[in-house]
């Protein structure tokens, strides 16, 4: 995406979430105040913000909708799970999650990388 299609994006990302806290009624225990500033928690909403938009499309036979409801408490629990993760709910304020970055360049893991991990042949 380019600058003006990402701002795009996450500007309609967040009136959508606006939304879907406020017609589920979600307490910050499911989606904090400072949703987008955890990843995990931008991806699970913009995922569902997908689900949702797909489930109305024009083409569908009528089951995206209930689909959609039926995945939702699913996803709520995600969210939930995220949330306690992050930290932010029982501080009323955002806690910045510690970074981890995976090393790409450690030996043993590029010589898994050149290994098939196929099953034999005796399988």
């Amino acid at each position: 995406m380019d600058a003006q299609q990402s701002e795009s994006a996450w500007r309609a990302l967040a009136v959508w979430v606006r939304w879907f806290v406020a017609t589920y009624q979600l307490t910050t225990s499911v989606v904090p105040d400072c949703w987008w500033r955890h990843p995990e928690i931008v991806a699970e909403l913009y995922a569902l913000q997908r689900a949702e938009l797909a489930s109305y499309a024009a083409d569908d036979s009528g089951f995206g909708p209930l689909a959609l409801h039926e995945r939702l408490p699913h996803a709520v629990e995600r969210l939930r799970t995220h949330c306690r993760a992050a930290g932010c709910v029982g501080l009323q304020a955002h806690k910045e999650p510690p970074r981890r970055i995976l090393s790409t360049d450690d030996p043993a893991l590029l010589e898994w990388q050149a290994e098939p991990h196929q099953l034999g042949a005796d399988f």
